[in-house]
């Protein structure tokens, strides 16, 4: 198993690891949620979302990581098994 491909699309890129069934990595930026009100009205504070990097696979729920040699683990993981 092996990254076959990566692809830049958007700001985010894409890696398709291979094995029996392809597993994608989609790593996507950091970004800050502005100013908010809450359910009482008061006013929130920005928050910072870090990158992370989901794991996609066919048919199955996104896993999100927030770690890059987390989620290239987890991806060979479900390639090899899948």
């Amino acid at each position: 198993m092996e990254v076959l491909e990566t692809v830049n699309d958007d700001g985010m890129s894409a890696q398709i690891v291979g094995g029996k069934k392809p597993v994608f990595i989609v790593a996507h930026q950091a970004y800050t949620v502005p100013e908010r009100r809450g359910d009482d009205g008061r006013l929130l504070p920005p928050k910072r979302i870090p990158q992370r990097y989901e794991i996609r696979r066919a048919g199955k729920r996104s896993t999100w990581v927030y770690n890059y040699d987390r989620a290239l683990a987890v991806a060979l993981w479900h390639a090899g098994r899948a």
